[in-house]
């Protein structure tokens, strides 16, 4: 398993919480990934693509080094989240790209979108509302802090 980062305190980080260290951590651009083509079954990118410069080279960069039928899967902000509505006053997530549904769509068109869902809402004061709630999944479609989607690389 290999961790990359671009942000060498955020792989600091990682590998502080890292209490197996069997993943590889290596300090890289998601835009221009340091690995040969079609190198890798799955490509997780948790939190990520909201701080790149070019989302497109990012997407097409990780369909390179997927193998053929590899997934993608992608966690986003949500832009209709309160997390979302409220970036602005946040020193961190102003500088962020917030996503919709729509846009996902649009950013995965190189691959085959599989799934798209909306997880984990949050209140106003950026706590997780209580798990043992049951919640309408329409409802994390729409105001969720993350949206996730799954996509596929066709076969070659």
């Amino acid at each position: 398993m290999t961790g990359i980062d671009i942000s060498s305190k955020m792989l600091q980080q990682a590998k502080i919480r890292d209490t197996n260290s069997k993943i590889n951590y290596l300090q890289a651009d998601m835009q221009n990934l340091p690995f040969q083509d079609n190198s890798f079954d799955v490509i997780s990118a948790i939190t990520s693509l909201e701080f790149v410069q070019d989302i497109n080279q990012a997407i097409n960069e990780a369909k390179r080094v997927l193998k053929p039928k590899g997934y993608l899967l992608v966690a986003v902000l949500n832009q209709s989240s309160q997390l979302g509505i409220s970036k602005d006053s946040d020193p961190i997530y102003s500088k962020a790209k917030f996503f919709t549904n729509e846009k996902i769509l649009d950013m995965l068109k190189p691959l085959k979108v599989i799934n798209i869902k909306g997880s984990v809402l949050l209140n106003n004061k950026r706590q997780v509302l209580d798990f043992n709630q049951k919640i309408e999944q329409s409802i994390l479609d729409k105001k969720g802090a993350f949206i996730i989607a799954l996509a596929q690389k066709e076969k070659s």
